[in-house]
């Protein structure tokens, strides 16, 4: 699903190599909102319904979709100029910080996110996943 740490209340992508595929990731996903469960409890820290931000199941469902593409999309934009894995790693976090609003998140919840998941393992993933892509096509 993600990472999500109750006390920031921001989801972000857990997508670490080797085998991330995107649209099986949305699928599971899509899966578990068809299933309609009462509650959700993130391996990646706990309950989605606690916390800074508290949300049901289809609201973090949602959220973690749009996490998903959201990345995607900064990884492709960054690739267009490079596939160096530390320059992309670099334009993805600067994405990330800039989508959120430092009134709301702060600089020490940001540091622990990174610990979490960094965004070097997770620009990976989505390298490898691209990368695949491309050979195949």
């Amino acid at each position: 699903m993600g990472v999500l740490l109750a006390d920031v209340g921001i989801m972000r992508p857990a997508t670490p190599p080797p085998e991330f595929n995107l649209e099986d990731a949305v699928s599971s996903i899509n899966r578990i909102k068809e299933l309609a469960p009462e509650s959700l409890c993130l391996t990646h820290f706990g309950p989605a319904d606690e916390g800074t931000n508290p949300q049901g199941v289809e609201e973090t469902c949602d959220a973690a979709i749009d996490a998903l593409h959201r990345w995607a999309e900064w990884v492709r934009a960054a690739r267009r100029d490079s596939h160096d894995l530390e320059k992309i790693a670099e334009n993805v976090q600067r994405q990330a910080e800039a989508s959120m609003s430092v009134d709301v998140v702060s600089p020490e919840a940001i540091t622990r996110m990174e610990q979490t998941t960094s965004y070097w393992m997770n620009t990976w993933g989505y390298m490898r996943y691209f990368d695949k892509l491309e050979k195949s096509a």
